[in-house]
């Protein structure tokens, strides 16, 4: 692999549950899933390390964890940053994957306080199905700073980091950089 930094992926989520006793046990069963899982290796990949940071003032509740992993056939370390945060019935998470150690808990924190922010515009009907042009704008400079974006961005990698939107739409944020 080559040397330098890597984004290898960044992906976020937003599930609705039947109830909030449901979304707190399962937020609850992430969080402790670190502890529990260090040092084993689950589908060739082993859990070496997992430490928590704070994430303060994001949502009804919230949590952050540097995981380092590595694959069992190589002697090669990734780090994954997640953010899990909950309100109410919704469980919204982000991950970012890197081949390199660089501390990723700033942009983690950031692109999860984007999420709760956009959820909870859903919620009061303040936001359409898409993205806003600017949001896009943002998420494409935020993946040039992780170094992830290229003349050629994946438009797949972005669509995970705001969900889906239209070809032409990228486009034209992209432009917008350019």
């Amino acid at each position: 692999m080559q040397s330098g930094a890597r984004v290898l992926a960044i992906t976020t989520s937003a599930k609705l549950f039947r109830d909030a006793e449901g979304v707190a046990a399962e937020f609850a069963k992430r969080l402790d899933d670190f502890e529990r899982l260090r040092g084993r290796i689950i589908d060739g990949t082993e859990l070496i390390a997992a430490d928590q940071f704070d994430l303060s003032d994001l949502a009804s509740e919230a949590w952050g964890v540097r995981a380092r992993l590595r694959l069992e056939s190589s002697d090669v370390d990734f780090v994954e940053t997640f953010a899990a945060f909950r309100l109410d019935r919704l469980l919204g998470d982000v991950s970012i994957l890197r081949i390199d150690d660089d501390d990723m808990s700033a942009p983690t924190e950031q692109i999860a306080r984007d999420l709760e922010a956009r959820v909870r515009a859903a919620l009061l009907q303040e936001v359409d199905a898409a993205p806003p042009r600017e949001y896009l704008v943002t998420a494409l400079a935020t993946a040039r700073q992780l170094d992830v974006a290229s003349a050629e961005l994946d438009t797949a990698l972005l669509a995970s980091i705001q969900g889906r939107v239209s070809a032409q739409r990228l486009q034209e944020a992209q432009a917008e950089l350019l």
